[in-house]
């Protein structure tokens, strides 16, 4: 299909192609490197310590502390009289006050792991939805840049088929 200045379809997705690849590969730098950091968000790496103190409910049980405290596998040590002790804080039965210690990345990569974390909210939900859409008209804009039937068309197809593959099966073991 030509326009009227005898442009074709394939000619506008490539050029599309090339001008969103550019935007987009600042975009891809700054996720691809917050997530190769969110990957290591179980090491100390680059984290600090940051101090919190809750007021709960008195007298939760040890059972449930951690949901209170949305902290996953929470596991009591030990108990003296009010005081609950959990691998890095207390909780007081008594007064409901829980202080303990969390890491957390130091600034600014908490703010690029936001970005994998994003709720359906605020500007990094823009930010993920926009990103999103712009790398799957990048991978389906990319059958354009060669003329269908070549074989580097064909191969095209072959490469993308097994990234397919490739990944669901990674996501199966």
């Amino acid at each position: 299909m030509k326009s009227p200045e005898g442009r074709t379809l394939r000619h506008y997705m490539r050029v599309l192609h090339r001008d969103i690849g550019f935007f987009i590969a600042g975009l891809m730098v700054v996720y691809a490197v917050s997530g190769v950091i969110l990957i290591y968000r179980d090491h100390a790496f680059l984290n600090r310590d940051v101090r919190i103190e809750k007021k709960l409910p008195p007298h939760i049980p040890s059972a449930q502390l951690g949901e209170a405290l949305r902290i996953k596998g929470l596991a009591t040590t030990k108990t003296e009289g009010d005081i609950v002790y959990f691998k890095g804080g207390t909780y007081n039965t008594a007064s409901g006050i829980a202080a303990y210690t969390v890491q957390e990345p130091v600034f600014p990569l908490n703010r690029f792991i936001k970005l994998h974390k994003t709720m359906s909210s605020g500007l990094t939900y823009w930010f993920a939805t926009i990103f999103g859409v712009l790398v799957v008209f990048l991978a389906v804009s990319s059958f354009w840049m060669f003329p269908s039937g070549t074989a580097l068309y064909r191969r095209g197809i072959g490469i993308a088929g097994a990234g397919i593959v490739f990944t669901v099966v990674l996501l199966c073991i």
